[in-house]
């Protein structure tokens, strides 16, 4: 996950309240949060800023201009029925062509969040397999 930089938001309706939270989570931590239209007038009502767009389907500055001027470092598409699939679609795809990290839940966004927020605290994160972590912590057997 990007440390910083720009962050896409697209969030079924259902799903937008839970999202406030992380939303102004990464505000917090120096995020520019782009966001649909939809999505954006939710995160304003709360205070959070956020930079409208289109959608895909619906005109221009849209997501798939934000990927493709590498414009944002991380896109969050919670799918929000059969009417946006086209666009979600497009979108991941040209996200996974340019190697950027998508998150398609809101349980999904809240644990990279939290991830976040302990990474810049710690500083460094070293992954191991549960074979390397019995040993250095004492737990395994010899």
């Amino acid at each position: 996950m990007p440390l910083a930089g720009n962050v896409f938001l697209s969030v079924a309706d259902h799903d937008k309240a839970e999202t406030v939270a992380a939303a102004q989570e990464l505000a917090s931590l120096g995020y520019t949060i782009y966001a649909t239209r939809g999505t954006a007038t939710v995160l304003r009502e709360a205070g959070i800023k956020a930079r409208a767009v289109f959608r895909i389907s619906e005109g221009r500055p849209n997501a798939l201009d934000l990927i493709v001027d590498g414009d944002i470092q991380w896109l969050v598409n919670v799918p929000s029925g059969a009417n946006p699939a086209k666009d979600e679609v497009i979108m991941r795809t040209e996200a996974i062509r340019r190697g950027l990290p998508i998150t398609t839940t809101v349980r999904g966004l809240q644990s990279a969040v939290e991830g976040i927020k302990r990474l810049r605290t710690l500083k460094t994160c070293e992954v191991l397999s549960l074979q390397e972590y019995n040993r250095k912590t004492g737990h395994g057997h010899a």
